[in-house]
């Protein structure tokens, strides 16, 4: 456990006299209204505000500078394994609610008044969440209906559960003090806790099923808030309580300590001063702190604390940029795609043999599933999944407006390591400071990509829609919504995410395995359903498509998750790299020659002695030069013109990737050329704008009257 971190603050304030930070002064007990709960001491955890600083600390090598600071002592190994994962954070959530506990209860009527029902206005606000570099206010939650807590099934609780068939699974519904007396008499425990439960609804005696209060907590007394938008990331926010937050009988809310603020905080929430004062549109009279000529009646703070969030898509962005070789993750890059077809017209997958059953057009094309071999397989694929009648014709019909099925796998990055490890633990270790990737391993990624016919004016090169599919689901999915999207001139790929795949087994493999054979489509099968990304996680000899995706296991949750998004990224830059030049070693029409246009990345040695998309020149579209008489408008048709050739030649004039016959409209981020003077804020746009013209106009006047006098003079005007 990191107790310096925690006790270097309190030894400063000690230093400089006045209470301890760790509790409530003395002096404010003395006050009336309900105070902010901080008493760091308090066990399992310390009650404090949170998220909060006060509970980081310092590590140079953060992105931040900090790191959450969570005991690792808990009384089980998931807890302590799962405090060791919130010790690598950077900071706090960018979408996680914020939590407050005080010593005596709130006026939920005046609360609700100026927080509910007014469209989010907030020059009456009670508590403000603000952005401490901008100053602005984010929007938050309170009961406005915008979480969802109620349940929708409620039959799935335990036989003997005391509280079986509630509303929600988060917050207590039963009254248990049915004397009305404050305290647990005897059979007024219902579910054995041990303490005096009070429903959180409002107002009391309420429906829990309408009145639920998600913003409060009673049996603990805590205010719960939750940002409407997702925060910044690495970004400073302050939340501000206002004397226009009370307690019964109109009491006002107090700070845990003498002042607004923790000691330590106290610097960085300065800012808050000038912020508010000059925003009142936003937050009415409030003041931060009180100063000559401020209204007598005027609002004020009388407590704020701040947090920092964490580093949130940056990390995915960093790991795309890695993956085209730039960024701190530069070495992602050295995993190649190696985006490699499926042999799937064979009759025995093992030898790759083609019997009698292969159609001349399946021999000739052993990678492309195309006219009746597309036809038996979604025919089939109908049978196997139970759609019969009228709805399987439809689908069969649909299908006419793709021209061919391929099935491939491809290579990708994965920073957990082993990817058919089961360890639930696993988990991202990144440092976008250093580039250091902890575990670094490969995997193997099964893709499905349906391309349509150039039917109803629709040509290729196609736009592609990726198709991401859901809990325990499979590439396979994306050919449901392919014959739809193909109608439309889009092409469709579709993935298995991170720990799922098609899982067949027993007398239903064998089945599929029969049909597929009898289709001359056996080489479907391995990268169908034979080696899928599923892992057999308990032992019992089936494969768990998705059984490690959505758990307890927190952070292998939101890795899995991220990893599927980077899936996704790799696929993407396997098909940039279908410009129509680089060869494959693969022959896909059985005329012993490689002639399929794959991804400069993925052959061995580079294309004219270098990467394409280390040339910036090759990573956006070439403008056209414009010389003396050279319009505008004449360069903006000579560009188009040759974008347009370059298409029918199966070509990409621009060099950014795009495939011959499938288009990715993503675009790899385009490399600028830094600003002479550094970068302009927005405001200083218009005047910059202003100054050009003030010193381009005169030169263009003087030539227009020149011209206008019959003096031609050079092609250019000298400038001055």
């Amino acid at each position: 456990m990191r107790r310096l971190p925690l006790l270097a603050p309190l030894l400063l304030a000690a230093c400089a006299g006045g209470d301890p930070v760790d509790s409530a002064p003395a002096a404010s007990r003395t006050a009336n209204g309900p105070r902010v709960r901080w008493d760091l001491g308090a066990r399992p955890l310390p009650e404090i505000p949170l998220p909060n600083d006060v509970a980081t600390f310092a590590d140079p090598s953060s992105p931040t500078g900090l790191r959450i600071n969570a005991s690792t002592l808990a009384p089980t190994t998931f807890e302590s394994r799962l405090r060791e994962g919130f010790d690598t954070m950077d900071g706090w959530g960018t979408f996680q609610p914020l939590t407050l506990s005080f010593d005596d209860d709130l006026d939920l009527a005046g609360l609700t008044r100026r927080m509910q029902s007014d469209d989010h206005r907030f020059d009456d606000d009670a508590v403000y969440l603000v952005n401490l570099r901008t100053g602005i206010p984010v929007p938050l939650d309170l009961g406005g209906g915008n979480f969802v807590y109620t349940a929708r099934n409620r039959d799935g609780y335990y036989p003997n559960d005391p509280r079986g068939g509630q509303s929600n699974l988060l917050f207590e519904t039963v009254d248990e003090d049915l004397n009305g007396n404050g305290t647990l008499d005897p059979g007024e425990d219902t579910n054995f806790d041990g303490r005096l439960n009070r429903a959180a609804v409002f107002p009391r005696g309420g429906n829990p099923n309408d009145a639920l209060t998600p913003f409060w907590e009673p049996d603990t007394r805590t205010l719960i808030l939750r940002p409407l938008i997702p925060l910044e990331e690495r970004t400073r926010y302050a939340v501000v309580l206002t004397s226009r937050l009370t307690g019964l009988g109109g009491r006002v809310v107090r700070s845990p300590f003498p002042s607004i603020t923790h000691p330590t905080q106290a610097p960085f929430l300065e800012a808050l001063d000038g912020q508010i004062r000059s925003r009142s549109n936003y937050y009415g009279t409030l003041a931060y702190r009180p100063a000559a000529g401020d209204r007598p009646t005027g609002d004020r703070v009388t407590f704020a604390w701040m947090f920092t969030t964490e580093t949130g898509p940056s990390a995915l962005l960093d790991l795309r940029r890695g993956l085209y070789g730039e960024g701190p993750f530069a070495q992602v890059a050295r995993v190649t795609p190696d985006l490699a077809a499926a042999r799937t017209n064979v009759t025995d997958a093992a030898s790759g043999e083609q019997g009698a059953r292969c159609t001349p057009e399946q021999r000739d094309r052993p990678y492309v599933i195309r006219g009746a071999a597309l036809n038996y397989l979604v025919q089939q694929l109908a049978l196997a999944l139970g759609i019969s009648g009228q709805q399987r014709d439809r689908l069969i019909e649909q299908y006419r407006y793709v021209s061919h099925v391929v099935i491939g796998t491809y290579r990708t990055p994965y920073p957990m390591g082993d990817p058919r490890s089961t360890d639930p633990h696993l988990r991202w270790d990144l440092n976008p400071r250093t580039g250091e990737i902890q575990h670094l391993g490969e995997d193997r990624v099964q893709f499905v990509l349906a391309v349509p016919k150039q039917v109803n004016g629709h040509r290729a090169p196609f736009p592609v829609a990726f198709y991401g599919h859901g809990y325990t689901g499979a590439m396979l999915d994306a050919l449901g919504f392919a014959p739809n999207l193909a109608a439309l001139g889009i092409a469709s790929a579709g993935i298995n995410a991170a720990g799922h795949g098609l899982v067949i087994q027993g007398t239903q493999r064998n089945l599929i395995n029969a049909l597929l054979e009898g289709g001359c489509l056996a080489g479907m099968a391995e990268p169908l359903y034979q080696r899928s990304r599923a892992r057999d996680l308990n032992g019992d000899g089936v494969e768990d498509s998705g059984g490690d995706f959505w758990t307890a296991y927190t952070f292998h949750l939101r890795d899995m998750v991220r990893q599927s998004a980077l899936d996704h990224m790799q696929l993407i830059r396997a098909m940039r790299g279908f410009d129509g030049r680089a060869r494959s070693a693969q022959d896909f029409n059985n005329d012993n020659t490689p002639d399929f246009a794959r991804p400069a990345l993925l052959r061995v040695g580079r294309i004219a002695g270098r990467d394409p998309l280390d040339d910036p020149r090759q990573r956006r579209p070439q403008r056209a030069r414009r010389g003396p008489g050279v319009g505008r408008r004449r360069a903006h048709r000579r560009g188009h013109s040759q974008h347009a050739r370059g298409r029918e030649r199966g070509r990409d004039p621009a060099g950014d990737g795009a495939p011959g016959a499938v288009h990715s409209r993503a675009r790899p981020p385009a490399r600028r050329r830094p600003h002479p003077h550094g970068l302009r804020p927005r405001a200083e746009l218009p005047a910059l704008r202003g100054a050009r013209r003030e010193r381009h106009g005169g030169a263009r006047v003087r030539l227009r009257r020149q011209r206008a006098r019959g003096d031609h003079g050079p092609a250019r005007a000298r400038r001055e």
